[in-house]
């Protein structure tokens, strides 16, 4: 509508113009112009106030709408919050990102059931424990799965509640409801239902326990459960399998008169006669039934003792051995055993000595889970006593569940029975046991290291070996897996090293007898270029343990060291050889020219020009200049060679100060520069060498004087620090650049001076050395245009009372 308005005035205006134009001759076209704009203008502000009124009008009415939609969701909240309120209860909801929320919470506190959240989450305080078992286990669904619940639980209150659980969502809900009538009701049977199950469990797990076979019957008169013992009466192995083929231990004609008689009076008592693989067994058997469901039980009748011929008298010396023995006659009765064997299976010796069946003894013992784990034990036990009436002897191992472990000798005669013979070989096996583990734990360790080791016995055969020792030698471990002797492993290593005396030694080290061996170490070069590092240990029980390591990396670096080393020392050698040969050759000629250049310049006759006293000058600061170098070299090569010897004592700091005063007196003048001194009143003495302290002193105070600016000030301080006496030489030259501060006091390291002049660089290097030797040390700070300042640290002298300097700060300034 803007652009419309504007294009509206814009037209208007281009018109007015044209129509004006037509008439120009009394009207200006500025004046046009300012028409058209500001009918322009007045037609966008027109258009503007248009689209703000429309807009305003748009936003009321959606304001009124959306007041409209909340009051419509609030009474709708209002109305589910009315019904939901409506019913007791306690409603929970939550997400992965929030912990539960309540929401409702109308429930009658009687039934035990807590409204806040954090209270109610803690199941365990407020809810029965298999409640707590089964709530716990379908929340866990229902969050990972959304798989909704619905759940009748029990409180600690002795109240029933409903639990509901559901998904919507991201959000789980959890509803919590009394219950009443009809579901109550349910909730009670089935409490009851779970107390029942529970007791008719713990008395199976009872008749479990039985030796006696007991056993249950359902309406159809089919066996729904059974115990060990009647597994065991009827040579079933197992409970399972009883039931599942319906194995009877009743036989047909008793059954039928046992349901006859439940049918009439509700109970059956009657001796039967159980087939078993030990014979025809009497059983007293007693069944009692209630509501079509029957329980019985069978206990077995002893069979009287036949009378046998004693055999006490000739097995009476068996009775005292520590292994165990039992005799059965021919007709698998047991006639005669001794105390160990009732100890070892912990029978009754009463029991035993009524002459049990053979079969009668594995069963007991197989109950008591003495007999090995067998997968068909009736199978097993019909073949153990298949060995009767056989003409046999053999052995067997015997692995009993306690972890015990047996030898059984078997003795069978036919006619005449089986003799057993049992031997606890428990210890013996686990002290094999032990010791192969011992022998695989040694094996895989000395497997982790890196020295070959080879383990001999005393009769000089190999026991153990490491796979580097194979690897070193290059063995062949099928070889060394038969055990060769050393005189074959020696044979096979003279391939890589041939010395007869080396194997010789290794040969009496492991088969010598003798009553005292010693460890010996060697090292030797191998042909293949190798370096090989040797050793023999005796070991206590007489064998010997040989290592060997290949060295030949670590040898040969120690030899590259050793020969570097040394070439750097002849090299050393020859360099202070050197310079002390060209030093002292060159004192000599230089001697007689500077003395020459003095002697002209003293004693010539004829007056000199003002050219050659100017030239005989420069010679003789050559030659001074070029002598202190020399004078410098020598001192450097004196103390890399340990050749310097200093004549410490106290020497009076003031005196050495003054002296050099005025010994760079006339090179301050010439540089144009003021040297400031100042002592402190705590310093006196210092343990030095006299002549060095001044050389020290010396070389900082012309290193400074050189650098520092025309009408500058060198500063000379002497302070005491800590027990040391502490001088400080600072210039007011350009410092130090960074780059070269690191190498300053490295010899020949040297800059250009402030005239421009570069000095041999050996005077900071000699600094640096003697300051060290007197047990001293030095430090630097300088920067860019901040000037450079020297920092020597030198041990203090005794106090010495008949020599002070005086007392009271010095300072002084000369230039």
């Amino acid at each position: 509508m803007l652009l419309s308005s504007s294009a509206l005035a814009a037209v208007s205006t281009r018109a007015a113009a044209q129509e004006l134009g037509g008439s120009a001759a009394g009207l200006d076209i500025r004046l046009l112009l300012i028409l058209g704009t500001m009918l322009g203008v007045m037609a966008f502000a027109i258009g503007t106030a248009l689209y703000a009124m429309r807009t305003t009008r748009q936003s009321r009415a959606r304001a009124e709408a959306a007041i409209n939609e909340a009051e419509t969701l609030r009474s709708r909240k209002m109305r589910l919050e009315s019904i939901l309120a409506a019913e007791p209860q306690l409603l929970f909801a939550w997400t992965e990102a929030q912990a539960p929320k309540l929401l409702i919470a109308n429930l009658p506190q009687s039934l035990g059931v807590p409204s806040a959240a954090d209270a109610f989450m803690r199941f365990s305080e407020w809810l029965s424990e298999d409640g707590v078992d089964s709530l716990k286990a379908a929340i866990a669904s229902l969050t990972e799965t959304g798989q909704g619940f619905n759940l009748m639980l029990a409180t600690l209150a002795g109240k029933h509640i409903e639990i509901d659980g559901r998904a919507a969502g991201p959000c789980v809900t959890l509803k919590v409801r009394d219950i009443t009538g009809q579901r109550l009701d349910m909730a009670r049977v089935g409490d009851r239902h779970r107390l029942l199950d529970a007791q008719i469990g713990a008395l199976k797990s009872l008749l479990d326990t039985l030796p006696e076979p007991a056993w249950l019957r359902g309406p159809d008169r089919n066996l729904t459960w059974v115990n060990q013992a009647y597994a065991d009466a009827t040579d079933a192995n197992a409970a399972t399998r009883v039931v599942q083929e319906q194995i009877d231990i009743l036989p047909p004609n008793d059954r039928k008169a046992a349901e006859k008689s439940l049918a009439r009076a509700g109970e059956f008592r009657e001796q039967i006669l159980v087939s078993t693989s030990r014979g025809a067994q009497r059983y007293s058997a007693q069944v009692v039934g209630r509501g079509g469901v029957s329980a019985g039980m069978a206990r077995e009748i002893a069979a009287e003792r036949k009378p046998q011929a004693s055999a006490d008298g000739r097995l009476r010396g068996f009775d005292r051995m520590a292994t165990a023995f039992a005799v059965f006659d021919s007709e698998q009765r047991l006639v005669h055993f001794n105390q160990a064997y009732a100890d070892l299976w912990k029978l009754d010796a009463a029991w035993l000595a009524d002459g049990p069946f053979d079969a009668e003894i594995l069963d007991k013992l197989r109950f008591a889970r003495q007999l090995p784990e067998k997968a068909d034990y009736r199978d097993w036990k019909q073949g153990w006593l298949a060995v009767y009436g056989r003409d046999a002897q053999f052995d067997d191992e015997w692995h009993l569940p306690d972890g015990r472990a047996l030898h059984v000798v078997i003795d069978s005669v036919p006619g005449r029975g089986v003799t057993y013979l049992y031997e606890d070989v428990t210890e013996r096996f686990a002290l094999e046991s032990r010791y192969n583990e011992l022998i695989q734990v040694q094996r895989e360790t000395i497997d982790t290291l890196r020295e070959g080791v080879a383990v001999f016995s005393q009769d000089g055969a190999l026991r153990l070996y490491n796979k580097a020792f194979a690897s070193i030698w290059r063995l062949n471990p099928r070889q060394l897996d038969g055990e060769p002797h050393i005189d074959e492993v020696i044979e096979s290593c003279r391939v890589l090293h041939d010395d007869q005396e080396e194997w010789a030694r290794t040969k009496v080290a492991v088969t010598a007898i003798t009553s005292e061996r010693y460890p010996y170490e060697s090292q030797f070069d191998r042909d293949d270029g190798c370096v090989i590092a040797a050793a023999a240990l005796p070991l206590p029980d007489g064998g010997t343990l040989l290592t060997y390591v290949d060295v030949s990396d670590s040898v040969r670096a120690e030899r590259a060291l050793i020969e570097k080393n040394e070439a750097l020392e002849t090299a050393d050698r020859l360099k202070t050889t050197f310079i002390r040969h060209v030093s002292y050759e060159l004192r000599t000629p230089l001697t007689n020219i500077v003395g020459f250049t003095d002697f002209l310049l003293d004693v010539a006759r004829d007056p000199l020009s003002d050219k050659q006293a100017e030239y005989l000058n420069d010679i003789r600061s050559s030659g001074r200049t070029l002598r202190t170098i020399i004078d410098d070299i020598l001192d450097l090569a004196s103390i890399d060679a340990g050749a310097l010897h200093l004549e410490k004592d106290g020497v009076d700091v003031r005196k050495v100060i003054a002296s050099l005063e005025s010994g760079l007196a006339g090179q301050m003048q010439q540089n144009g520069v003021k040297l400031a001194v100042e002592i402190g009143e705590a310093v006196d003495r210092v343990t030095a060498d006299r002549q060095r302290l001044s050389q020290i002193l010396y070389n900082l105070l012309s290193n400074a004087v050189s650098f520092s600016p025309n009408g500058g000030t060198v500063m000379l301080n002497c302070d005491d620090d800590d027990g040391m006496i502490r001088f400080r030489v600072k210039d007011e030259g350009p410092g130090i650049p960074a780059e070269m501060q690191e190498s300053i006091f490295e010899p020949f390291e040297s800059r250009a001076s402030g005239a421009g002049r570069r000095g041999a660089g050996l005077g900071l290097a000699i600094v640096k050395s003697l300051v060290e030797l007197h047990g001293g040390h030095i430090a630097l700070r300088t920067g860019t245009d901040r000037g450079t300042e020297f920092q020597v640290w030198l041990p203090r002298a005794p106090q010495d009372t008949s020599d002070a300097a005086g007392s009271g700060r010095h300072s002084s300034l000369a230039g």
